[in-house]
């Protein structure tokens, strides 16, 4: 009978040792209350330092562990009274003699297949201070030696920002769908080797907040994929894409319209900086109702006059599939003097809700050209042939890709132009094993224009359906159907103008002349 006690309390033990921390979890780094007075000051007098004696420290199953040199992590102290759950890692400027440490968690149950988010705030004291950085990684099998446990990195390289108050601090969020019942987390502060710098003192490195969320895995959208931008059907007539009667139009188009509006599939407008909102093209028809264009995205910049920021960021879409993957879509400007604002296009493989926390890469950047004007050709059909096409074969591949498109004032413009910037973007679509060349692009004809002799030449006539011509402020100065392979330019005004090839396909090749 004692040998059958003394089996169940060694189960009992067990358990107790090795019980895994539920999630969501908050790391919660403290001293035990013995080691305060009743200031609730720190009696230790080398708290706040590597030195500091960490038998006294309430790590709720954390561990510090340095692996090289003598700079472990320890509790930050302010006025003497210990940082709510902060831990910091000074660097005695990594050298002569190199210091490492890792703060290592409890066990986390990870055993849900779910999306884990773990976040923690990181800063430095000073700019100069980039001789260290940190590193996120995990196990499932710690050995209780850092050195002889086999880890596996989930964000490297992280440099913090300048700050030591929470509110200045970089926020580091890592995405991982990891499963497994024992999982052991780790923040690594080592020697930096990107950004490296030795600054007049030593890094010191300040982590805070540190917590583990997670949330049910969500179905990512699969390649091919098409966005699909629109009204909500409720408010769309089915015939013509007028609205339906009782809903207030008024702000239909424009950055004031309520999101709650639309139905963007998973798409999100958000302002980093302003208030202008992207939001789906509405219009007016021939008989001057006003109807949605689906599928087709608009972002106006109040000339920055108050800085506008605005990411305009996809879901999830699964980029795991073999083959050549190549994002295609169209985007203009509405006038040529329009250049205070441009686009980017970037990913995210660790976007969650929060775009300045995010990780991005930039796949394109200022992607609406420097000569492309008008959003619409003159006769006011509602095709792409004024705007820009862009065809990005990407090497993405990741199951969970978060796309963005970020409109924000162009840095080498410093004043604004007499009218706001009127961006533009549609039927956007990513492939896979999509022939470059099939696809609508500048450059997919040998038709050309230049001006000689007081008239428009055109290269290859014969494959041109119709030509345009429009002055620098995008209006129509000319449309000639079927051209011969010379058009007058009697009664048009000298200056600089845009062509327009529109070929039987409907691809188009766009070449800036000068009438004199």
């Amino acid at each position: 009978m004692k040998k059958i006690y003394a089996l169940i309390a060694a189960v009992a033990m067990a358990t107790t040792t090795f019980a895994q921390e539920a999630l969501p979890y908050s790391a919660n780094w403290q001293y035990k209350a013995e080691a305060l007075n009743a200031d609730g000051e720190v009696t230790d007098a080398e708290a706040g330092k590597p030195t500091a004696d960490q038998s006294l420290y309430d790590l709720g199953g954390w561990v510090s562990v340095k692996t090289a040199g003598s700079r472990p992590f320890y509790i930050g102290v302010s006025s003497k009274k210990p940082i709510e759950n902060t831990m910091e890692f000074v660097d005695a400027q990594q050298d002569p003699t190199i210091n490492t440490s890792f703060l290592i968690s409890p066990a986390l149950n990870f055993g849900n297949e779910s999306v884990k988010t773990i976040s923690f705030k990181c800063g430095k004291n000073a700019d100069d201070q980039l001789s260290s950085r940190l590193e996120v990684l995990y196990t499932t099998d710690y050995t209780g030696d850092p050195k002889t446990t086999e880890w596996t990195s989930l964000k490297a390289n992280i440099l913090p920002g300048t700050g030591m108050k929470a509110t200045a601090m970089s926020e580091v969020t890592v995405i991982t769908e990891v499963v497994a019942p024992s999982v052991y987390l780790a923040i690594k502060a080592d020697k930096a080797t990107e950004g490296f710098s030795k600054g007049s003192s030593q890094a010191k490195i300040r982590v805070t907040q540190f917590k583990v969320t997670e949330k049910e895995k969500e179905i990512n959208a699969q390649l091919p994929y098409e966005a699909k931008w629109a009204y909500k059907a409720e408010l769309i007539n089915v015939l013509d894409s007028t609205f339906v009667p009782g809903f207030d139009s008024t702000n239909a188009g424009s950055y004031k319209e309520d999101p709650a509006n639309l139905d963007l599939n998973g798409w999100v407008s958000i302002s980093e900086a302003g208030d202008r909102k992207f939001t789906v093209l509405a219009n007016k028809n021939t008989e001057g109702n006003k109807r949605q264009v689906p599928n087709t995205m608009e972002w106006t910049d109040n000339k920055q006059s108050k800085e506008n920021t605005t990411w305009f960021v996809s879901p999830k879409i699964d980029f795991s599939a073999t083959g050549d993957k190549y994002i295609n879509f169209q985007i203009g400007r509405e006038a040529i003097d329009q250049k205070i604002s441009n686009v980017d296009l970037l990913y995210s493989t660790d976007y969650v809700d929060d775009v300045k926390t995010a990780t991005w890469t930039t796949i394109k950047s200022q992607l609406v050209p420097e000569d492309q004007v008008g959003l619409n050709p003159a006769d006011g059909e509602l095709t792409e042939n004024l705007l820009a096409v862009i065809n990005e074969k990407v090497t993405i591949n990741n199951p969970g890709v978060t796309i963005a498109f970020k409109a924000a004032k162009v840095e080498s413009v410093s004043t604004p132009g007499d009218k706001q910037t009127k961006i533009r973007i549609r039927n956007f679509k990513i492939t896979v094993d999509t022939d470059p060349n099939s696809i609508i692009s500048n450059e997919t004809t040998k038709a050309a224009a230049f001006v000689a002799n007081g008239e428009l030449n055109i290269v290859n006539a014969e494959e041109v359906a119709r030509v345009e011509l429009y002055n620098i402020a995008g209006q129509s100065a000319m449309i000639v159907a079927q051209p011969a392979n010379t058009v007058s330019l009697n009664g048009i005004t000298n200056g600089i103008y845009l062509v327009r090839l529109i070929m039987a396909d409907g691809s188009s090749v766009t070449t800036k002349v000068a009438v004199k």
